[in-house]
């Protein structure tokens, strides 16, 4: 979900700069663009952290159902 949001703030600046020609179009990039990136950049690590988390979580779920499945046996 955010690597697409980051791609397309990534091209929206990209587009941006190119016709950037004065300060003011400059403090744009450096005031919005660059910390929004940054923010994006950090949402998308800490959606991959929490996915990883997910997955360990699923992990260690279905052994603890393996284990259940062979007390049962």
């Amino acid at each position: 979900m955010f690597e697409e949001l980051l791609a397309l703030a990534e091209r929206s600046m990209a587009n941006f700069s190119s016709s950037v020609r004065d300060s003011f179009g400059a403090s744009i990039i450096s005031e919005v663009y660059e910390p929004m990136l940054g923010e994006l950049k950090c949402l998308l690590e800490m959606e991959e952290t929490l996915m990883a988390g997910m997955a360990e979580i699923d992990r260690r779920l279905e052994e603890i159902k393996a284990i259940g499945m062979q007390k049962h046996e």
